[in-house]
Formats: C-alpha cells, structure tokens, sequence
C-alpha cells in the first residue's frame, strides 16, 4: 500500500520534534559533600548522642544539596577505634545514623529525617577505609545538609575507668584549613524535629560525601524524584 507523502512528511516532523524535545524526569546523579581526599587522622568521641555536620569548605565550596531527590549512597572514610560487636556490652557502639537538617530563620538548624542505622568498620579495619552506605528512601531538599548522628558509645563507668570514658572514638575526619564541622551533642536530643545549635570546630573536615538521585535516579517519595519502582 501506498502510504501518501504528506503522511510521510508529518510522521518526520513528529519524529524531529521528539528528537528535539528535553526529556521529562530524566534520571541525573549529583554529588556534594568531603572528596575525601583528606586522611582520617583526627578522631572525636562524645559520650552521648551527637550531630555533627560541615558547616564550611576551603574555598567557599557550598556544604548543601545542590538538588532535591533521594539521597542514594553516603561515603565515609575511616573507622570507629572500637571493638565492639553485636551483643556486647555498653560502650564502644558503631552504629550511627543519617540525618537531613534544615537551617532556620534564626540561625539554628531543624532535623527533618532520620535513616536506618548504619555502622561503621570497628578497630582493625585500615583507617583510610571508604565504606559505602546505601539509605532506604532517605529524602533530601536543595539546600539542606546532611548529618552524620552517633550514639555515642559511653561505657557508662562514672569513674572513668572503662574502656570508652569519652564515647566511641571516631577517625572519620580531617584537617582542613579553611573548613569547619558543626557539632551538637544531647542524650536523647537528636531526633526527628529537634532543632539545634551548632558548636564550630575549625580546620576540620568530616568526610562524608552523598550522591543524590532526581528524576528516575530518585524514588517518588522525595521531592525531584520520579521512579514509582516498588
């Protein structure tokens, strides 16, 4: 069968115009945060639940998400100087959580979303490790910053006698001239809808760096996410 010109020359123009057209939603991977390059040399340990997040870069480099989607994979370089395992005693805890914070109108910050918990390589792991950790429907917004939240891990001896008087020690930051680490410590004072005051620690770097997925990198649920895969 013949098909006529004119259909031919539409079905043409139909075709160049979809060539043309941006594709809605498309899938895109944004990076933010530590390039880790720095080595994990400087190590912090607080005896309760404590936030810490960068509140400054060498060079004026943004701290925030560049994007709203869904957090996909965080990066930490470094280990927790701890022995512990699962059923030991108090004291020496890896486990740590993911937070998204939101700077408010008077200068403090808001934790909006909290993850699953996460644990870092204990005590003879090689302290320049990079450990990958992967977020379930973990949402941010552009401009948010991302916490990283530990428990602590006091041994609880007042008497300073056990082997975590301070808390876990974590070797998961840098020195880093030019940069600074936000932090805020209160037993049982980190969670969803807290809202917080940052104490500055210059010269260091927490690194930490987060891949961020919109359109069909990022599930639906957040905000520059489009993928309704269950």
């Amino acid at each position: 069968m013949r098909i006529p010109s004119r259909v031919v020359a539409a079905s043409a123009t139909a075709t160049a115009l979809l060539v043309l057209l941006p594709a809605t939603g498309a899938a895109k991977l944004v990076t933010f945060g530590s390039n880790l390059k720095g080595r994990a040399s400087v190590k912090q340990a607080r005896q309760a639940d404590t936030a810490y997040w960068q509140t400054k870069f060498a060079g004026g480099r943004s701290t925030r998400s560049p994007v709203s989607g869904q957090i996909r994979l965080v990066k930490i370089k470094g280990t927790a100087l701890s022995n512990w395992k699962m059923g030991s005693p108090i004291g020496g805890e890896r486990m740590f959580h993911l937070q998204t914070l939101r700077r408010q109108a008077n200068g403090r910050w808001k934790i909006l979303v909290t993850t699953q918990p996460f644990y870092l390589p204990g005590r003879g792991t090689p302290s320049q490790t990079i450990s990958t950790f992967r977020p379930i429907n973990f949402c941010v917004a552009k401009g948010d910053s991302v916490v990283f939240n530990t428990v602590g891990g006091w041994d609880g001896m007042a008497s300073r006698t056990g082997p975590y008087p301070d808390g876990t020690p974590l070797q998961i930051f840098s020195q880093a001239t030019g940069s600074a680490v936000s932090e805020y410590t209160k037993a049982n004072g980190t969670n969803n809808g807290s809202v917080i005051t940052g104490k500055a620690a210059a010269g260091r770097e927490l690194l930490m760096r987060m891949t961020v997925g919109t359109g069909h990198d990022g599930t639906g649920l957040c905000k520059g996410g489009t993928d309704v895969t269950p």
